[in-house]
């Protein structure tokens, strides 16, 4: 809301209120929207109250320090439309189920949120109050009154009609700020309540170091007045805890900090609070809330992210709020440790304890795959057998720099022994969204059948696709198995299950209820045989050990966001390996023996290009048959490079169109596109002949980057992406790849051709 809006014209409390509740009674069949602002103190939320008593069908919320998940909970159930056992569009959703019109009052938006680095003001406007206006059902006319800081910037981004509040004689000038710093650590705290030993932590953080006993006599000194700064009371728990009296100043305290030196507090806070963890219940405490605000202040949330000792320990609410303000308005980058949050929130993953927490984060680990190896085991010198081998894995670190898989899953489990979860994941074969390797394809399971069997070497899952194709694992270890006779016995004392808009129910069944653990909705079938359980979701099959009596103590419903995320993926970095691609990752992802190559004795002399001539006897081409990409390509093993004389071809093509030199002789290297593939032996230029009706010959600037082009192409074009497509991603690698055949009428076909048969 930060367009310029006109200065308004202010008005009166009781002024206010009359107009308001006139506003309110005007006829209207269309949901309308007033917002309310002033400067703090000139009584916005007082006259909200007012309202609120006055009007009928009123639903007044106050904001203040409240997510906007929470928010949007309480005004679903407060207007009747609320579905807690029911999968949806979340507050859309609801919205569309609210039968009668109300008068909706929402006080102190702009102090929205948990934490105080935070964009749920924000989200509060931007997401709940804008899902309220649009998805109104026909006949339904709510009333929309929104506190806000700036009621004419709020008209100039959502229209609507505003009110603004004047400052009263008896409101009195705002008080001076104190000399101390420990108003200032006070106000650099994410939470606006916080113990003393807290407080005395802050002050030694920010350089200004205060003892308990000090803080406690500048709080007595400080006479509640209309000009006291500070203001002491008891929590929910009955802690004694210290708070500024108006959150205006923490806010005017924050903005009149220099960004780097508000960063550089903030960054010392975190260092302080991390090694504090363990020392004071209320430290302790304090840190497992705000420990996330601080580190997206301080441009550290990467680093919370990575330390699975704190990540353990912190509050999984005021992690994804964090998270919503540190990528509000800017993209998560694709391969982070922030995009494993996304895909969890974009999803609807965020539960209601932290024993579910601990069991959906530990899942997301084991989900990651290990880093791919390209050390010297993978040299460009590998025989072929040794080229199609599969890559190896580091199990203990994730292809982005940073720990992933088993490995960090049970270090992540092994910092939270005082959180007791429902369940456990002990396995899980398939592919993360958004973690990517162009080592090998991404695959991901379409189970249309899941049961457990029992054979003599114990239990096994059996997974059945569309096509009845059958995979088999051991249960406990998750290895991959042959399937056998046994396989198909399901053994007894089984529960078959699919989840449904209402969450578990009996595998075939339209309704009814099964005793399986809540999961997101994205885990679709699931067997459970005593406390182990085995399921198939959209990205893998997985089995769980489940806690009984854990399990039973977590909430009704299903597991839902009625708000969903503002974050927006960023693009995916050119793959590293792709950068300097060896033989085996070429061959990786195809069948071994697809790419044959040349003896160095079998050359071709009229191919001079010497980085040419070392890829064809290095890595040498793909065999292919046409399956993808409209391309064939000669089998190497059995077929020579043969000269093919340019002039011969009845062709509108040239192949002097796309670079100032050319050299022949030319080579057929198979056909793309309806077209001869021809490589130019003097500059090492793939071609095409333009028998097509594609003029512009240039396929690439040289055989490498043609196959490098074709090998990022089939990664893309054989892999599974029901969950995340890297369409985008992929046309900007090719560009990079190699920007002038990019640009060509041959690959932009690919991508704009509607007719291109892998398209059709």
């Amino acid at each position: 809301m930060s367009n310029p809006a006109p200065e308004p014209q202010a008005v009166s409390p009781d002024v206010a209120v009359r107009r308001s509740l006139l506003w309110i009674d005007k006829p209207r069949e269309r949901t309308a929207w007033l917002w309310i602002g002033g400067e703090p103190g000139t009584g916005k939320t007082e006259l909200l109250r007012t309202v609120a008593g006055r009007a009928a069908d009123s639903v007044f919320v106050d904001c203040a320090g409240r997510p906007v998940e929470e928010i949007a909970q309480e005004l679903a159930e407060r207007c009747g439309a609320a579905q807690p056992q029911r999968y949806d569009t979340g507050f859309a959703d609801a919205v569309r189920h609210i039968s009668r019109s109300f008068v909706v009052l929402l006080a102190n938006t702009q102090w929205a949120g948990r934490l105080r680095t935070t964009v749920e003001p924000q989200r509060v406007v931007g997401q709940l109050v804008d899902l309220l206006r649009r998805y109104t059902k026909p006949g339904v006319a709510l009333r929309l009154l929104v506190e806000v800081e700036d009621a004419p910037a709020a008209v100039a981004s959502y229209a609507g009609r505003h009110l603004t509040l004047a400052r009263t004689a008896d409101t009195g000038p705002a008080p001076e700020r104190p000399a101390s710093g420990a108003a200032r650590a006070l106000a650099l705290a994410e939470a606006r309540d916080v113990p003393l030993p807290v407080w005395s932590l802050l002050c030694s953080a920010t350089g200004d170091p205060h003892t308990e006993q000090q803080l406690r006599e500048l709080t007595a000194a400080d006479a509640p007045t209309g000009s006291s700064w500070y203001e002491t009371h008891q929590d929910d728990l009955g802690t004694s805890v210290v708070s500024l009296r108006h959150e205006p100043m923490a806010a005017e305290y924050r903005r009149s900090l220099p960004a780097d030196e508000a960063r550089e507090m903030h960054h010392r806070i975190y260092d302080v609070l991390s090694a504090a963890t363990e020392d004071h219940d209320s430290v302790r405490n304090y840190a497992r809330t705000a420990l996330p605000g601080h580190a997206a202040a301080a441009g550290l949330f990467d680093d919370l992210l990575g330390d699975l000792r704190l990540l353990a320990q912190v509050d999984h609410r005021t992690l994804f709020e964090a998270f919503e303000s540190v990528y509000f308005q800017r993209p998560v980058p694709m391969n982070s440790r922030s995009f494993r949050l996304r895909y969890l929130t974009e999803r609807g993953v965020v539960s209601s304890s932290p024993g579910e927490w601990l069991a959906l984060l530990h899942h997301s680990l084991m989900m990651e795959k290990a880093e791919q190896n390209e050390g010297s085991d993978r040299s460009e010198g590998d025989e072929e057998g040794e080229v199609n081998a599969a890559p190896a894995e580091d199990e203990g670190r994730g292809g982005r720099g940073h720990q992933a898989g088993p490995a960090a899953a049970s270090q992540l489990w092994a910092a939270a022994p005082r959180i007791r979860a429902p369940w456990r994941t002990l396995w899980a074969d398939g592919t993360a969204p958004g973690t990517l390797t162009t080592w090998h394809l991404v695959r991901r399971p379409h189970v249309r059948r899941l049961q457990v069997a029992e054979t003599p070497a114990g239990e096994i899952a059996a997974a059945w696709g569309p096509q009845g194709n059958l995979q088999v694992w051991s249960m406990g270890r998750g290895e991959r198995l042959p399937a056998s006779p046994e396989t198909d016995r399901s053994a007894a004392g089984q529960i078959l299950a699919d989840q449904g808009l209402s969450g578990w129910r009996p595998a075939g069944e339209a309704e009814g209820a099964v005793d399986i653990p809540r999961m997101p909705r994205f885990v679709r079938r699931a067997a459970r045989r005593g406390n182990r359980a085995v399921m198939a979701s959209e990205d893998s099959v997985f089995v769980i050990d489940i806690d009984p009596e854990e399990s039973t103590q977590q909430a009704p419903g299903v597991l839902k966001n009625m708000i969903r995320t503002t974050t927006k993926p960023g693009s995916a970095p050119f793959p590293p390996e792709a950068l300097r691609p060896t033989p085996a990752w070429y061959a990786s992802v195809w069948p071994a023996g697809t790419f044959r190559r040349v003896p160095a004795t079998a050359v071709p002399h009229g191919i001079t290009h010497t980085e040419t001539r070392t890829f064809l006897t290095e890595t040498g081409l793909p065999f292919l048959r046409g399956e993808f990409l409209e391309l064939s390509v000669l089998d190497l093993s059995t077929e020579p490079l043969e000269e093919a004389d340019w002039a011969d071809m009845d062709s509108p093509a040239s192949p002097h169109r796309t670079a100032d030199v050319a050299h022949g002789p030319y080579y057929r290297l198979g056909e793309w596109q309806g077209a001869r593939l021809l490589l130019e032996g003097g500059s090492g230029r793939v071609l095409q002949d333009g028998a097509s009706g594609l003029t512009d010959a240039l396929a690439a600037t040289s055989l490498r980057n043609f196959v490098l082009m074709v090998r990022l192409y089939y990664w893309w074009f054989a892999s599974d992406w029901s969950v995340d497509d890297l369409e985008p991603a992929l046309q900007e690698w090719l560009s990079t790849t190699d920007a002038e055949a990019f640009a060509s009428d041959c690959w932009q076909r690919v991508f704009g051709d509607a007719d291109f048969s892998d398209r059709v």
